[in-house]
């Protein structure tokens, strides 16, 4: 898709831009302009700033090899996008909402176009929902996340008329579930130097003799 929506700060929306139509040096600046923003993330805690022989070449070193790594994870298309910036009192609850919505739209989008859902990595259609909430079309989804999140709230709060007791219990999830949180909590135990199972030992009791 050739057409781009670039925010616009102050403006608080986008603007259309399609890529078809810009001359190929000013494709290639815009091109470096985003690309230098990605080789240089990750680089806060290096400063280079008044250092001087080895300590400014160990500095120096340091964000290549940072920038290396960005490099690798932009061509592996694993490098971190933009993530989705909330508008001004939308909860956590509303965006969870939207990306699962978002989700299912970049889905049937590929089997529309004939790609097996199946075949792709749940990371990457994650990322694509995020890019696609980011466009004009994809921020209609925050309405339609906002009032499926008050639509279930209001259904709790006057009373689901469905007794959810009934509903069978699966053993395995339930022993697996349990048995994920033992470790978890014998890990924590190690992890602060104490052993699970064993504790101070009681003093044997006198036997008394007749």
């Amino acid at each position: 898709m050739p057409e781009v929506n670039i925010p616009v700060t102050k403006g608080k929306a986008t603007v259309a831009i399609d890529t078809d139509l810009i001359p190929q040096h000013v494709y290639q600046a815009a091109l470096v302009l985003g690309l230098k923003e990605m080789v240089n993330r990750g680089m806060s805690k290096i400063t280079v700033a008044k250092l001087e022989g080895d300590d400014l070449a160990k500095a120096q070193a340091a964000a290549m090899a940072k920038a290396e790594e960005n490099v690798a994870a932009i061509n592996a298309g694993t490098i971190k996008l933009a993530s989705v910036k909330a508008a001004k009192g939308t909860s956590g609850a509303v965006m969870t909402e939207a990306k699962r919505l978002a989700r299912n739209v970049i889905k049937d989008e590929m089997k529309r176009r004939g790609v097996r859902v199946s075949y792709v990595d749940a990371k990457d259609i994650t990322t694509a929902a995020v890019a696609y909430l980011e466009t004009d079309d994809g921020k209609v989804l925050l309405d339609a996340a906002k009032a499926n999140v008050e639509a279930r709230s209001t259904a709790v709060t006057a009373g689901v008329k469905v007794d959810v007791t009934t509903i069978p219990i699966n053993a395995k999830k339930k022993a697996d579930a349990e048995a994920k949180l033992a470790k978890e909590k014998a890990d924590k135990l190690v992890a602060k130097g104490v052993v699970a199972g064993i504790g101070k030992k009681s003093k044997p009791q006198a036997t008394a003799h007749h």
